[in-house]
């Protein structure tokens, strides 16, 4: 545990700083193999759910935070290439879901246009991110992913 707790610059623990611990120790050869298949992927021995937390409660806190829900990476779920379906986005929105995320690292171009068109046919906010969670990748993310600043600015708008 104290190689878990020392990868963390901010005291959040999470499967990335465990899986960090599991490969600096030699459990496995690279951070993304302790879950592709390995210990701590979703069907991994040592998966934990985090959170039993509703679809519906989760946007809910959301809101009722001030926030805006997004449906993240709907293009890579639960791999890339297999798409979140347009009516299962539509039921969310119905429950408060406010924007897709369609610019991501495992998205296509294609997937990516996909889903701006969905999200114009929806009437949705369009947001991406390079979904970088720290110094985990090789190589690291952030900034790997554009998109207009048409987006950002829609997005205020709203505030």
């Amino acid at each position: 545990m104290d190689d878990v707790i020392g990868t963390s610059m901010s005291g959040y623990i999470g499967r990335p700083h465990v899986a960090r611990a599991l490969c600096d120790n030699g459990w496995v050869p690279r951070i993304q193999d302790a879950f592709d298949g390995g210990p701590i992927g979703d069907d991994g021995e040592c998966f934990v759910r985090m959170s039993d937390l509703s679809t519906e409660n989760a946007i809910g806190v959301i809101i009722d935070a001030g926030g805006f829900p997004v449906i993240a990476h709907p293009g890579a779920w639960p791999n890339p290439g297999s798409c979140f379906p347009k009516e299962d986005i539509r039921n969310l929105k119905e429950i408060g879901l406010a924007g897709i995320e369609c610019a991501h690292p495992r998205h296509s171009a294609d997937v990516r246009g996909r889903f701006e068109i969905i999200a114009d046919e929806l009437e949705m906010l369009k947001t991406g991110g390079s979904d970088c969670h720290g110094e985990y990748y090789d190589p690291v993310k952030m900034g790997s992913v554009t998109m207009p600043v048409k987006w950002l600015a829609n997005l205020k708008s709203r505030i």
